[in-house]
């Protein structure tokens, strides 16, 4: 099965007394890679690609998008989240 999890850059809106700041252009780049390598050490997942803001993620098992919404949010920690905002996840 293939999803499409898309992300984004933090903008104003989402700075916190927690996140004063917003991240180097540079960044965003770097915790999406990030993000594509843990996301291919999760069971089930085969192969997570990227195509700009977007990864596509291919799994070897039918799943549900909850389903593999539960199985990667680990991933998503505190750290990550500071430089990365998700906006959906939907089966392609």
């Amino acid at each position: 099965m293939i999803f499409i999890l898309k992300m984004r850059p933090l903008n104003e809106k989402d700075l916190t007394a927690s996140n004063p700041f917003l991240p180097e252009d540079d960044d965003y780049d770097m915790y999406l890679r990030a993000l594509q390598k843990d996301l291919t050490q999760i069971d089930g997942i085969t192969e997570v690609t990227q195509n700009n803001s977007s990864l596509c993620i291919e799994t070897n098992e039918a799943l549900s998008e909850d389903e593999l919404k539960r199985r990667i949010k680990p991933v998503f920690t505190e750290s990550l989240m500071s430089n990365l905002r998700f906006v959906s996840l939907v089966k392609s």
